[in-house]
C-alpha cells in the first residue's frame, strides 16, 4: 500500500498490510527497480535480514488500516510513516533510521472529530490517512496529511508543523 524509493540504495521498499486474526500488520518487500516487475525477485524483511521466501517475513508495525504512506523526512533525519491508527480517529506518524525498522511506537499527530451529528447504525469510519511528503513547502518541517470519512467520501487535508 505504500513504494519508497530508498535514500543511498537501489532498492523500492513496497509496504503491505495484511489482517491476521482481526489485527492489521505491515509486512515489507524490496525489489531492484529493474525487477520490480518480477515478484519471484522479491527479498522479504524477516525482522533482521532479508528473504527470498515469503514465509520468512515479519511484519514491521501494526495498527493500520491497508493504507499507508513513507517517505524520507530531511526535517528529522529520519523515515516517516503516516497512517490512521485502525479506525480510531487518530492519525499517527512512526519514525525509523532504515525503511526497514526499528520502527517506533505511534505518535499522534491529529486527532478527528468525530461528533456527526447524523444517527449512523455503524462506527463513523475514519481511514486512509497518509502523508504527501511530495507537497511539503519546507524538507519536511511542514507535512501535508489526507484522510478519508466515509459517509462524505472526500479528502480532508491537514498541515502539520514539526517544531
Amino acid at each position: 500500500t505504500a513504494f519508497l524509493r530508498g535514500v543511498g540504495d537501489e532498492f523500492i521498499y513496497l509496504y503491505g498490510s495484511i489482517n491476521e486474526s482481526g489485527q492489521q500488520n505491515c509486512y515489507l518487500a524490496r525489489s531492484s527497480a529493474a525487477d520490480l516487475t518480477n515478484v519471484d525477485r522479491y527479498e522479504y524483511f524477516t525482522g533482521r535480514s532479508w528473504s527470498k521466501r515469503i514465509e520468512d517475513a515479519a511484519h514491521i508495525f501494526s495498527y493500520m488500516p491497508s493504507e499507508l504512506s513513507v517517505s524520507f523526512s530531511a526535517h528529522l533525519g529520519a523515515y516517516l510513516a503516516v497512517h490512521s491508527l485502525n479506525l480510531t480517529g487518530r492519525i499517527v506518524a512512526r519514525t525509523a533510521p532504515q525503511p526497514w525498522g526499528p520502527w517506533s511506537e505511534p505518535v499522534t499527530l491529529w486527532t478527528v472529530n468525530k461528533s456527526d451529528p447524523r444517527m449512523l447504525p455503524y462506527p463513523q469510519l475514519i481511514y486512509a490517512a497518509k502523508e504527501h511528503p511530495e507537497l511539503s513547502p519546507d524538507g519536511g518541517k511542514t507535512i501535508l496529511l489526507t484522510y478519508i470519512e466515509f459517509e462524505e467520501y472526500f479528502p480532508h487535508g491537514i498541515e502539520i508543523t514539526f517544531e
